[in-house]
């Protein structure tokens, strides 16, 4: 299995992060490690349609299972980004010139 971008991103999830995934998404352990860029981009997918679906509109307070979502979100989407060089300054486009 070749390591890809994806595969380092959900590398730095913790055991609590991981053990969420498999249970969420019904995967053994082996099934988790063996998913492909395309499995993982799509249970990244699968995490913000969960976060998309169930944020509620006002103060009523997170669930466990949304603020562990949120959490891996943000760990991989952070990683994810910053190994392809975004920068948040520039409203998270690669870093390259920018023509005015």
């Amino acid at each position: 299995m070749d390591i890809t971008i994806m595969r380092e991103a959900f590398d730095q999830l913790d055991q609590d992060a991981v053990e969420f995934l498999y249970k969420e998404f019904n995967l053994s352990e082996n099934d988790f490690h063996e998913l492909s860029e395309d499995g993982l981009d799509d249970l990244y997918d699968k995490l913000c349609d969960i976060e998309s679906a169930e944020t509620p509109g006002d103060s009523t307070p997170l669930t466990e299972r949304l603020k562990m979502v949120e959490s891996i979100i943000t760990i991989v989407g952070n990683y994810f980004s910053e190994a392809l060089g975004y920068d948040d300054e520039f409203d998270d486009f690669p870093d390259e010139e920018y023509e005015e």
